[in-house]
């Protein structure tokens, strides 16, 4: 016979197992119906900038960098931002630039800061080179395919989305650490999003990427407004 105790203590954990089933289940259905989505359709693609802010010598830097510059988009122009003259990713850019004279990618190197985040002011020193009112923020450390400008874009002609943010998935390169990395995002953090999504939690955005409209950002305060704020892409 069990003892009252233990009685509870079966009763409670066979309630968590059921709640994380139950979890898991949901979790699986958001994905199957995120998997079916119709993506919105339009014949008009705006002119895009993609703002990258670079620091530092990452693993794959070029590569990743380059999904960005092969992207089948009518017009599209990429700024790398750095702030220190001696920082390990200007040879990598300069040699994107190099191969791809034709392509619209400048180099802004700007020491300015405007607050603590120190992203928010690589951010705001390439702005005045935009030269597109359809902004794309990017991190440096993911890879993208060719058709990203096109899925991306496209929610923004609806006037009453203020920003656009995408799922990423890891992938693995490197010891075991980078494999447990991988893990986390493709089996916890995507499979949460996709829940949260469903049941109607949408204040989030994801600063791989980040796409607006300028005079969205200059109605919130500009980058100014982000700029001592640690979570970015949260607030924004």
């Amino acid at each position: 016979m069990l003892s009252a105790l233990e009685q509870a203590g079966t009763g409670v954990g066979a309630l968590v197992c059921a709640v994380s089933l139950l979890y898991m289940g949901g979790a699986l259905w958001a994905m199957r119906a995120w998997r079916r989505r119709r993506m919105p359709q339009t014949t008009r693609l705006p002119p895009v900038t993609i703002l990258k802010p670079l620091c530092g010598l990452e693993p794959r830097l070029y590569e990743n960098l380059r999904s960005f510059c092969t992207q089948d988009y009518p017009e599209y122009q990429i700024l790398f931002g750095v702030r220190d003259r001696d920082d390990p990713a200007i040879p990598v850019v300069q040699r994107l630039i190099d191969e791809r004279p034709r392509h619209d990618l400048r180099l802004i190197v700007d020491e300015r800061v405007i607050g603590t985040n120190y992203k928010v002011s690589n951010l705001a020193n390439m702005l005045p080179a935009a030269r597109h009112d359809c902004l794309v923020i990017a991190d440096s450390d993911i890879a993208v395919g060719p058709d990203y400008l096109r899925c991306l874009v496209p929610p923004l002609e609806d006037p009453t989305v203020g920003v656009v943010t995408c799922l990423y998935r890891g992938r693995a390169h490197g010891p075991v650490w980078s494999y447990l990395g991988t893990q986390f995002i493709n089996e916890w953090f995507l499979p949460s999003v996709l829940v949260a999504a469903a049941t109607g939690s949408r204040d989030f955005s994801f600063g791989s990427t980040l796409a607006l409209r300028r005079a969205v950002l200059e109605d919130m305060g500009g980058f100014t407004a982000l700029a001592y704020h640690l979570a970015d892409d949260y607030m924004l």
